[in-house]
């Protein structure tokens, strides 16, 4: 995957865009099969590029889950790291428990 910056992706769809613009204006006035080519052609590049750079991800909030994800796994890995804590401690518990029990003195 190619890494390109914020200015680079939003002059890109602007291009892309206003390349769609322009041909429809072109379809418009012209009305006929190689001005109606063109405008498809160029709008289907548009729908390309938007597809290319995630941008229905990100308007369906794809981000955001990408944040709920990543806390969630934070919060995972804490929650299975106190259970392991908790587990230890009643390990403990019952050893101390026996050898309280095996030391007692008896009356």
């Amino acid at each position: 995957m190619i890494l390109m910056d914020r200015t680079f992706k939003r002059r890109l769809l602007q291009q892309q865009g206003q390349n769609a613009f322009n041909h429809y204006n072109q379809l418009l006035t012209s009305r006929d099969q190689g001005s109606f080519q063109n405008f498809a052609t160029h709008l289907d590049s548009f729908a390309h590029h938007l597809r290319m750079l995630g941008i229905p991800y990100l308007a369906a909030g794809g981000d955001v889950v990408d944040e709920i994800r990543a806390t969630l796994s934070r919060e995972l890995e804490t929650l299975t790291s106190n259970n392991i804590e908790v587990e230890q401690l009643k390990k403990d518990v019952r050893t101390l428990i026996t050898l309280s029990a095996t030391t007692a003195p008896t009356t």
